[in-house]
């Protein structure tokens, strides 16, 4: 069951970052490269393993630290999400629901201990499939969530997380890409994507953040700081294998 203060870690981890299976192509090859190992240096010190299956879609995030796993497997338009504890047993079973644009429409978390759903999502897009809220809707002990976005020139830059807003600044002279702080938060709480931007995620109220980039242009390390600060505080370093 998802509790209040889990919903209050899902916000502060969406606004402090908020299908990175999208590839990137080396000029004048066919090789796609995805990130493997994602490395969050701070005071926790994660670590996530990806991999990904014969079609080049994410199969597994698998948390070292914890020893979780998420395990996903597809149909046409649906993903199911399994999490399997550091012990080996199944604690949770989500079904990822696509709208025939390939984005996210629902997700229905069941609690295979109970036998019963603990808590639905549902997302609500504009004429131009850019998310406009997302509702989370709890069934124990029943309350409802609410988060809305306001966008312009492809990205969000402003929401309000239940009463509490603020905003996101980006890069307008980069496109979002793998690494993007936005696209990992959601990566790692849902297993996809939900607010796909189009330039490169900078920060927010609480947060600025900056990114290095190898010889390819591919990110290789997302590093944060307090905004108004130069002194990094969380770092995110990734490791790619090109297929």
């Amino acid at each position: 069951m998802k509790s209040k203060s889990q919903f209050t870690w899902l916000l502060l981890f969406i606004t402090i970052a908020a299908f990175l299976t999208s590839c990137k192509k080396h000029p004048g090859s066919s090789t796609q490269c995805m990130i493997t190992d994602i490395r969050k240096n701070d005071s926790f010190n994660s670590e996530w393993q990806l991999t990904y299956d014969s079609s080049k879609r994410l199969s597994m995030i698998y948390d070292i630290k914890s020893g979780e796993k998420q395990m996903f497997t597809y149909a046409s338009n649906l993903m199911i999400r399994n999490k399997i504890s550091d012990s080996g047993m199944l604690f949770e079973t989500d079904s990822i629901f696509l709208n025939t644009g390939g984005l996210v429409s629902s997700i229905t978390y069941f609690n295979p201990t109970s036998g019963r759903v603990d808590q639905y999502d549902s997302m609500y897009y504009d004429s131009h499939n850019e998310l406009v809220r997302l509702t989370h809707r709890s069934t124990r002990p029943g309350y409802t969530l609410e988060e809305d976005y306001d966008w312009n020139n492809g990205d969000a830059v402003s929401y309000n997380f239940g009463g509490s807003t603020g905003t996101y600044t980006y890069y307008t002279d980069k496109q979002a890409a793998q690494g993007d702080l936005n696209e990992i938060s959601d990566l790692l709480i849902y297993g996809v994507v939900t607010k796909h931007c189009k330039h490169l995620f900078e920060g927010n109220k609480n947060q600025t953040v900056s990114y290095s980039f190898d010889t390819d242009g591919k990110i290789t390390a997302a590093l944060g700081s307090r905004s108004g600060s130069t002194t990094v505080e969380q770092i995110y370093s990734y490791t790619y294998t090109c297929y």
